[in-house]
């Protein structure tokens, strides 16, 4: 292959590349051009679909997402199954990555000292499992027996009760520690 050798780099190496090109959208090649997208962003996009790289690029670009942000961005728009979700991670790309939790090792915020990271840590959780349980509520069930519906429903109060104790016991915590 003449490329590789001009390039003085292996024909596989200029053969991945080339397949990369090929599997991005024309915008998305031209704006990683341009410096618009960051280079490393663009195996990312290349695993989506090519009507869904320009959205995804987009948002990379509006919200400056350095290449692990956009990522990561990527990786849970993948995983996302629910239209509503993937929308929100388009609409809300840096509080999706903050709902999403930190890289093991990551600090949440220089000025949070280690020894209370879990708690923080465990009422982000808390936030992620709440809006989680918002987008499923959004899903249509369907009829259920009454015998289902009296198990959801008691569920949803042990829950509810369980939140509430849990989320009155920090605030009490907190004001206490600012007297």
């Amino acid at each position: 292959m003449e490329a590789a050798a001009i390039l003085d780099r292996h024909k596989s190496w200029v053969n991945r590349r080339l397949a990369l090109m090929r599997s991005l959208s024309p915008q998305i090649v031209e704006d990683i051009k341009l410096g618009l997208i960051p280079t490393g962003s663009a195996q990312g996009l290349a695993r989506l679909p090519a009507c869904n790289q320009g959205d995804l690029g987009a948002v990379i670009q509006t919200h400056r997402l350095n290449v692990k942000q956009g990522n990561r961005l990527i990786d849970l728009w993948c995983k996302a199954k629910d239209k509503e979700v993937r929308e929100f991670i388009i609409k809300s790309p840096e509080k999706a990555l903050e709902l999403s939790g930190q890289d093991e090792g990551e600090r949440l915020d220089p000025r949070i000292p280690s020894r209370v990271s879990g708690w923080v840590k465990a009422v982000m959780a808390l936030e992620r499992i709440a809006i989680t349980v918002c987008l499923r509520s959004k899903k249509e069930t369907g009829p259920l027996e009454k015998e289902v519906y009296k198990i959801l429903h008691d569920t949803l109060n042990q829950a509810d009760s369980a939140c509430q104790e849990a989320l009155r016991l920090a605030r009490q915590r907190l004001l206490s520690l600012e007297e």
